[in-house]
């Protein structure tokens, strides 16, 4: 990972898109900057992706509108799904 990446991370309750600040390989974590959420994080970074400019700007606009607007179906549904076997 290379920092400036821009990073999508796919949470069991909620995605983040951000900006790779820190990379702890001793630990196999990454410091993010969250542009949604306007905050730095900690993700484990197996659980994190490389993406594009556009896969970007596309991941953005959906976790924009799922803050703004509460719904979070989607994710409650994969956790359910994932949870069930």
């Amino acid at each position: 990972m290379k920092l400036g990446s821009l990073i999508y991370h796919r949470g069991p309750y909620s995605d983040h898109v951000g900006v790779l600040l820190y990379v702890n390989y001793a630990g196999g974590t990454v410091r993010v900057y969250d542009t949604v959420e306007q905050e730095e994080v900690w993700f484990v970074a197996s659980e994190c992706s490389i993406i594009s400019e556009e896969k970007y700007e596309q991941h953005r606009a959906r976790i924009e509108y799922e803050v703004k607007s509460g719904d979070f179906r989607r994710l409650r549904d994969a956790h359910i799904r994932r949870n069930a076997k």
